[in-house]
């Protein structure tokens, strides 16, 4: 059985692992944070949204790819690297508006913004990566 690990799931891991770091430094930092300067603790506040862009499209790229390989068919690296982001912006923004209809917290449009960049981030690398799968 050969396991090649290609350059964009290389991308994509790195990526989530750097994600969920930031999301464990902000639960593990924030609480303790006294009378941070102002950018700290925007900094810290629109960090997990940010973590969770770069995370959740290399998990959710790993799921559609196990998944489309059970029913026995393929999935091009391009595509599924697209489909994972959509999902998971979807699903970050969706939670976002989830908060403020059912708890009536206010939308962040910071989050939202972080939530964005990182998916955009994940998707540019990893059609980079994708890219240099196909060209070979």
């Amino acid at each position: 059985m050969n396991m090649e690990i290609t350059k964009q799931t290389r991308i994509l891991l790195i990526l989530s692992l750097l994600g969920i770091g930031l999301v464990l430094l902000t639960r593990l930092v924030r609480p303790n944070l006294v009378d941070p300067l102002p950018w700290v603790g925007f900094a810290f506040g629109v960090l997990p949204n940010f973590g969770a862009g770069l995370a959740l499209p290399g998990v959710f790229s790993t799921v559609i790819n196990g998944y489309v390989k059970s029913q026995g068919r393929e999935i091009s690296p391009t595509n599924m690297i697209i489909l994972a982001t959509f999902i998971s912006e979807a699903g970050l923004f969706g939670w976002e508006f989830l908060q403020y209809f059912f708890w009536k917290y206010p939308v962040d449009l910071f989050d939202l913004a972080a939530t964005f960049i990182g998916g955009a981030i994940v998707l540019g690398l990893g059609l980079w990566g994708s890219r240099s799968v196909t060209s070979n």
